[in-house]
């Protein structure tokens, strides 16, 4: 029933002393696409069955799909996923392009780089996807394909990357140009 969309509202630049999470401000919105189960908001809420026994989690069974756009290019390092349960994962990364009202690519279609593979065997881990810090993007999508139980998602910069506040705002104005 439901695609996952975030669009986080907050981007980076400037000095700061180690890696920071750049999905600050994150909103989501919901599509009709794929099945899903859970509350989107957990999925940045800090919290993974090691540190709460209670925390909460969204489930795929199938395709899942998160897609998240910042307002200007960020460089991004690695994003770290907290997986109860995963199998496969593809990540696409861009400039420029936006995502209409049902999480599907509009405008620019070429990713800037991709990374895909398989998470680990494990489960309630944490496991990280590299990213091009060398090239920075403002937009990406995660495809999780298999059975997929995600409790949390960590967008980082590299070293040295400080968040500037941004707003959803900034970023409909950007959506509007």
């Amino acid at each position: 029933m439901w695609k996952l969309i975030l669009l986080a509202a907050a981007w980076a630049a400037g000095p700061a002393a180690a890696q920071t999470d750049l999905g600050v401000d994150v909103v989501t919105r919901p599509t009709t696409l794929n099945p899903m189960e859970g509350d989107v908001a957990v999925l940045i809420d800090g919290l993974t069955p090691d540190n709460d026994p209670a925390a909460a989690a969204v489930a795929w069974s199938g395709v899942g799909m998160v897609r998240v756009e910042w307002p200007r290019a960020v460089p991004l390092a690695t994003i770290r996923v907290f997986a109860g349960l995963a199998e496969r994962y593809a990540m696409y990364a861009y400039v420029g392009g936006s995502f209409d009202t049902n999480g599907q690519r509009v405008e620019v279609e070429e990713p800037t780089y991709i990374r895909e593979g398989l998470a680990p065997l494990e489960e309630n881990i944490w496991f990280e996807i590299d990213c091009d810090a060398d090239q920075p993007i403002d937009n990406l999508g995660i495809i999780f394909t298999g059975t997929v139980v995600v409790y949390e998602l960590q967008f980082l910069g590299p070293e040295g990357t400080a968040i500037v506040p941004g707003s959803l705002g900034a970023l409909k104005a950007r959506r509007q140009r």
